[in-house]
């Protein structure tokens, strides 16, 4: 798949094309300060992304062994769109469409690395 492509496809496509919101963890240590008697908070960088969710097959949760959830869902994401963002998503960052907050539990970049497919996990909030 070109990039050029995969434009076409997300503007074809774009009544399935989602706005989410990508936070990437950048103060993952709480501490506590003996001296105010506070604990620092976990904090994170935000992005607006828009991309389009999928499923996983029975056949892909089967062959998984037990990696991939009944639950998981898939996200695809414009490679060029997170590259204009200066990032990329990794392993435990969190994906939050509408109320719902996912954490990414794999990362994958398809083989003309113009797409990226992050398997997410549904967390309690």
């Amino acid at each position: 798949m070109t990039r050029s492509g995969l434009d076409t496809i997300f503007t074809n496509l774009n009544d399935i094309v989602e706005s989410v919101t990508l936070s990437k963890l950048s103060n993952t240590a709480s501490a506590y300060d003996p001296a105010t008697g506070t604990v620092s908070a976990v904090t994170s960088d935000d992005f607006s992304l828009n991309v389009i969710f999928g499923s996983y097959s029975s056949m892909e949760i089967i062959v998984s062994d037990g990696l991939i959830a009944n639950t998981d869902i898939k996200v695809f994401i414009k490679q060029k769109d997170l590259t204009a963002l200066g990032t990329d998503p990794e392993v435990n960052d969190f994906i939050t469409r509408g109320t719902t907050k996912y954490r990414i539990e794999d990362v994958k970049k398809e083989p003309s690395e113009a797409v990226v497919i992050c398997r997410l996990r549904g967390v309690q909030t």
